[in-house]
């Protein structure tokens, strides 16, 4: 378990299952956030954990666990570091239309779903929808969107595209022919001025571990 200071989950079920399984690491200063690589997965479809690591060696997990019956967590996933870094992602089952992102134990901003395609088919709408996420950070104010075009595949990969119109990729799981899909964030991927490294780290988890759930 991390320290209480560290998290602003609650401690549900769902929270703690997935805080009990992170490794222990050794303190380290904080790296370059683009030198960070997953390395494998065990566990279940939606109960895992994700090895971390930085030039090769070990450096954190990232934790993924699903709430059931009463939880008031329905997704939670997390990711911590030995260079003292916590990000979290929650999905609250009282509003199933968005994210909130926690930084250090501190709240971070939200992923909101503000749009689905509106059609009159209900095949279209489930199969062939377009949805429309803003991404707001820790005082509400939008910094940036990302439009997720159904049917998506583990090939495909999102666009958050800043209130500047800066863009920025969103790999969605692991690639042998690309490795750039490996990392937490591609060194091949723009920097953005306006969104901090930690931001766009965030928001790429919740996509790919939660919203879009390709992983595997």
């Amino acid at each position: 378990m991390i320290a209480k200071k560290l998290s602003i989950a609650p401690l549900s079920r769902c929270v703690k299952y997935a805080q009990q399984q992170l490794g222990n690491v050794d303190a380290v200063e904080l790296p370059n956030l683009r030198e960070l690589r997953y390395a494998g997965m065990w566990g279940s479809d939606y109960s895992y954990v994700i090895p971390i690591t930085y030039r090769g060696y070990p450096i954190g997990d990232l934790s993924r666990s699903i709430g059931y019956g009463e939880d008031p967590v329905k997704n939670y996933l997390i990711l911590h570091t030995g260079c003292e870094m916590v990000i979290e992602a929650i999905e609250f089952q009282a509003d199933q239309s968005s994210f909130t992102l926690g930084l250090n134990g501190c709240f971070h901003g939200s992923i909101e779903k503000v749009a689905v395609e509106d059609t009159r088919s209900i095949w279209r709408r489930i199969f062939h929808a377009k949805r429309v996420f803003a991404i707001k950070n820790d005082v509400g104010v939008v910094v940036g969107t990302v439009i997720l075009q159904y049917p998506i595949t583990s090939s495909d990969r999102l666009v958050f595209v800043s209130t500047d119109g800066n863009e920025f990729p969103i790999f969605l799981a692991p690639s042998v022919r690309n490795t750039d899909q490996n990392m937490l964030i591609a060194s091949t991927c723009p920097r953005l001025s306006a969104v901090s490294e930690q931001t766009l780290l965030a928001i790429s988890l919740c996509f790919r571990f939660l919203i879009c759930s390709l992983n595997g």
